[in-house]
């Protein structure tokens, strides 16, 4: 046997044996790649969720608290005004502070929910429902308030869960 032979054998063997290995390798690299960025966008979307879920809740207790504001139907106003006025704030603070996890779409449902709630905040005779109003003033900001509250705000609630649903991958 001369070395060519021997040479052309271990060719033989050789070549498809590295090319085998390099395939691997190459494999071995995608699939490491593709488990970090899909660990990275499950966390992503982790914490997606706990932010969803988070802001909805206090959109939902904000809602609550305007409702009940504007029901008239609690003893010290001034008390629950102050109550609304703080719900509505961490509303915003917590909407502004994780606005980046959310498209335009979201984001624009979001503005107009908070501008109707500040407009029934900002229609409050006086901000004041104990004393300076009159009762016909009092009765106008309801009817007023009680139409955003039951039409508005339910449209645009539902608007919301939909964009939500589709984030979170909820099936309707």
């Amino acid at each position: 046997m001369d070395w060519n032979t021997v040479l052309e054998i271990i060719l033989t063997i050789a070549i498809p044996l590295i090319f085998t290995l390099l395939g691997y390798l190459i494999r071995s690299l995608i699939e490491e790649k593709f488990t970090q960025d899909r660990i990275r966008f499950s966390k992503l979307h982790e914490n997606r969720a706990k932010i969803i879920a988070e802001l909805y809740a206090k959109l939902v207790e904000l809602e609550k608290q305007m409702k009940d504001l504007v029901s008239g139907s609690i003893i010290n106003k001034d008390e629950k005004a102050e109550e609304t006025r703080k719900s509505c704030n961490r509303f915003i603070d917590f909407y502004a502070k994780n606005e980046i996890y959310f498209n335009k779409k979201i984001s624009g449902s979001l503005y107009r929910i908070n501008a109707t709630f500040r407009e029934i905040w900002n229609a409050t005779p006086t901000n004041d429902l104990n004393n300076a109003a009159s009762p016909q003033q009092k009765q106008q900001w309801r009817v007023d308030a009680n139409k955003k509250l039951y039409n508005e705000i339910p449209k645009l609630k539902e608007e919301l869960k939909k964009e939500f649903h589709k984030i979170l991958g909820v099936k309707n």
